[in-house]
């Protein structure tokens, strides 16, 4: 079976920091990300390799995923505790912004029922991170 790989990509017009500072607090996902309802297990602190939280998202169990690698403040790779999803968040500077782009590969079977769904809900992060960050920059820099 091949994987199923999906990506979606959106400009921030914030800068890389700001983004990176807003993936990298996996605490305050829920608060902002329609796509995760609540984060438990996490210790805390700094992402590092081998770090695991439990992620609760909209009709689906909870599951356990695991920091693969964690190279600030540029990428972020994390895959379930079962091995069948991966998932990657890139951040690229830009010209008065930053391009923010989500992948996941879905291993398994049903991969492509479910990619129209993985599609939709990696529009919608990376719109509600747009927001999140674009926001913060705007209070970061005054009236």
């Amino acid at each position: 079976m091949r994987p199923v790989r999906v990506s979606h990509e959106i400009f921030v017009a914030a800068p890389p920091e700001t983004v990176w500072r807003v993936t990298a607090d996996v605490a305050g996902w829920a608060d902002w990300s329609p796509t995760i309802t609540a984060v438990s297990g996490w210790a805390g602190g700094p992402l590092v390799e081998d770090a695991r939280l439990d992620l609760k998202q909209p009709l689906q169990r909870k599951r356990s995923w695991v920091v693969l690698r964690c190279a600030a403040p540029r990428s972020l790779l994390l895959r379930t505790a079962e091995g069948d999803m991966t998932a990657v968040h890139e951040i690229a500077e830009m010209p008065r912004g930053t391009r923010n782009r989500l992948t996941l590969v879905r291993c398994g079977p049903f991969g492509g029922l479910v990619a129209p769904a993985l599609r939709m809900a990696l529009r919608m992060e990376n719109a509600a991170l747009k927001r999140r960050c674009e926001a913060l920059s705007e209070n970061a820099r005054g009236p």
